[in-house]
């Protein structure tokens, strides 16, 4: 594809609220699928079926009860509005990857620029071929068309499965034989062309200009004008904000975890395909589970019965067993007070972080284990006693508190910064010694499994401190012994006695 000229992808998802449950559950592909509307309890209609159900004589606009007479083996379920959504959300993605010009067309579709893409394709065919890929990545079994124009694009699209191109300057003859009721008339319209004994589209093309325009006004003047191949309708991309969510709703009450965590991955799954969409990672996760209010007290009863949680996430990834991970601590850490009928998770997106790691440098932690290990530790011991030491006001060495772990930059990406630097190995309680001194000199330090002669010394560096409550005076001092290892000792000039502090490595 080396032309430079408008091109406009359109994707179009038949059997949409069938493939919108499909997505959450795939176990059901190949099953006989009736979807109804779930409005009314006494007379239930059918909104969609799958092509199986439709090999078996159901098809919408049926009763549930006239379906399960049908065809009893067929499996009813109630339209989610939570998985359409999610499912809209996702084709908006969808073109998202190809392009940033966006335009929603009703709930099952999407039109895009793809004008540009050029020089990453080398043919049409191909970049339509790579769209059908990266929908079914994202779970719909989608029919994709490209043309000049958006209208016949979108014919393209509805008249044949899989994918059609229509090349540049065949707009006419490609539509010529197709069922003008593709173009999108008015009902009166389509039925003022049937009067009239037009029923495909190149039979209004070949009506005359102005007796169409005076006849049928402004709308049949642009279905003859898209009929002769001259199109010119412009994309009208939506600008929305950008939110990356899925959820479902739930068949039974799940109460377990297990259980729970087995829903929760195919909802996980199709969050991280929705942001590889978009070349963004998951930063914080946000669960929010809806109760079972007949499993609540009355006061719950009378509030909002949903169970909000933040997933905090060390370092941005799309791993998927790493998210699972963090939520199952979260899950099993405070279970549910409830069984829960519905879930959503929305994710904070953020840009994913390159690593580029030297040849001589060994590899960091990688970022998806760290951020699980904190998530458990903290489920363990709570979330205020993990985290990094920080400095605190005082004149002792060894005075830190504890800090939300926030690490560098190159510590978050998994690889070494380039410096190499000493680092104390505190031991805590310190480790009491026993010095000889001569002449005011240290000569010899011996501790449980460490001593040994002084080779070199440094110091005294005295530090004051706590003299309003425990007065604390030591003389420390950073020593080289004949074991080979780098030192930290102090004298504590009240009690005068001498100890390890730590070990430089």
């Amino acid at each position: 594809m080396v032309t430079t000229m408008v091109r406009v992808g359109f994707v179009h998802v038949p059997h949409f609220y069938v493939q919108a449950l499909l997505r959450a559950d795939p176990e059901l592909a190949g099953v006989p699928l009736v979807v109804s509307d779930g409005t009314d309890a006494n007379v239930p209609l059918v909104l969609d079926v799958s092509a199986a159900a439709a090999r078996l004589g159901l098809r919408p606009g049926l009763t549930v009860a006239q379906a399960r007479a049908l065809a009893p083996e067929a499996l009813v379920r109630a339209r989610s509005p939570e998985l359409e959504r999610s499912a809209r959300a996702a084709l908006e993605d969808l073109a998202a990857l190809f392009s940033p010009r966006i335009e929603q067309d009703g709930d099952a579709a999407v039109a895009f620029d793809v004008s540009d893409l050029g020089r990453l394709f080398e043919t049409e065919l191909e970049l339509a071929g790579a769209i059908q890929v990266s929908a079914r990545k994202l779970g719909f079994d989608a029919r994709i068309g490209l043309a000049r124009d958006k209208t016949t694009a979108r014919v393209a699209a509805l008249s044949r499965e899989g994918v059609t191109v229509v090349p540049a300057g065949r707009e006419a003859a490609f539509l010529a034989s197709l069922p003008v009721a593709l173009l999108g008339p008015s009902p009166d319209m389509l039925l003022t062309l049937s009067r009239w004994g037009v029923r495909a589209i190149g039979e209004l093309a070949s009506l005359p200009k102005g007796g169409v325009a005076l006849r049928l006004g402004k709308e049949g003047a642009r279905l003859a004008q898209v009929a002769r191949g001259q199109a010119d309708d412009p994309l009208v991309p939506r600008s929305e904000p950008l939110v990356f969510e899925e959820g479902c709703d739930l068949e039974w009450p799940i109460e377990d975890v297990e259980a729970l965590l087995f829903v929760l991955k195919r909802v996980l799954d199709n969050l991280v395909q929705r942001l590889g969409c978009r070349s963004l990672a998951t930063g914080e996760l946000t669960l929010t589970l809806t109760l079972d209010r007949s499993f609540l007290d009355a006061q719950a009863r009378a509030g909002a019965a949903t169970d909000v949680r933040t997933v905090p996430v060390g370092s941005p990834t799309r791993e998927v067993q790493t998210l699972l991970a963090l939520v199952r601590v979260q899950l099993e850490s405070a279970r549910p007070v409830a069984p829960v009928t519905a879930l959503r998770v929305r994710a904070t997106a953020e840009r994913t972080r390159a690593a580029q790691l030297g040849l001589f440098e060994p590899a960091g932690p990688s970022p998806d284990k760290l951020a699980t290990l904190l998530a458990r530790l903290s489920a363990l011991v709570g979330s205020d006693r993990v985290g990094a030491p920080a400095l605190v006001d005082r004149h002792l060495p060894d005075a830190f508190a504890v800090h939300p772990f926030n690490p560098p930059k190159h510590v978050a990406e998994g690889r070494g910064n380039g410096i190499r630097q000493l680092a104390l190995h505190a031991f805590r309680p310190a480790r009491p010694a026993e010095a000889r001194l001569d002449r005011g000199l240290l000569r010899t330090l011996h501790s449980d499994g460490c001593g040994g002669q002084v080779i070199a010394q440094a110091g005294p560096f005295r530090v004051r401190d706590g003299w309003w409550r425990e007065p604390i005076t030591r003389d420390y001092f950073d020593v080289e012994l004949s074991d080979g290892a780098i030192y930290r000792i102090f004298h504590d000039l009240h009690a005068d006695t001498w100890h390890f502090a730590g070990c430089y490595e």
